[in-house]
């Protein structure tokens, strides 16, 4: 498993253990609403990634739901099954719906990666990264400044790098900041 899968694996997991299981979905979501998104989480932790892609997207054809979570779970499925196009759609419009996610943000980022887009990559990496505060890791500004540095947007690397330098997280010798 690939550090980025890693990544969106773990952030998935702790998204639904750490408060989005199916008391979360209750206030925001009918029940059948909340027993979708649970049953497709709960298939996604147990890597069945096509029953939790077909689970979805069997919802979304049947009921254009207009919230967000659907569609990061879909997009979730989608990029572990190696459906990149499909997944940057789905996550995208989880970002739309749903600007404040920003394991969606950093996860659409991921997905645009691999996708070889690596300029959108930086933008979506730093995005979630400023948008992490106080729990930003060095990993999200690092991913970040080597999509920027794979889209040869250098100036854009190089802010990405002096955050990391500043964060104080990485030991540095003086001719590395140069």
């Amino acid at each position: 498993m690939t550090i980025k899968k890693l990544i969106i694996y773990i952030t998935l997991i702790l998204t639904f253990c750490l408060g989005c299981g199916l008391p979360a979905f209750a206030a925001k979501f009918t029940p059948a609403e909340a027993k979708v998104l649970n049953d497709a989480a709960k298939h996604i932790e147990s890597q069945n990634y096509t029953a939790a892609y077909n689970l979805l997207n069997d919802h979304i054809q049947k009921n254009n739901p207009k919230q967000a979570e659907f569609y990061y779970l879909l997009g979730n499925a989608q990029y572990f099954r190696k459906e990149y196009s499909k997944a940057y759609d789905a996550l995208l419009k989880s970002v739309e719906l749903d600007p404040k996610n920003v394991d969606a943000v950093y996860n659409l980022g991921n997905v645009a990666y691999e996708r070889g887009r690596y300029g959108t990559a930086g933008k979506y990496m730093g995005q979630a990264y400023n948008m992490r505060g106080k729990d930003r890791t060095t990993e999200m500004c690092y991913a970040a400044a080597a999509a920027y540095y794979q889209a040869k947007q250098y100036g854009n690397a190089a802010r990405m790098c002096q955050k990391l330098i500043s964060s104080g997280a990485v030991f540095q010798k003086t001719g590395y900041i140069e």
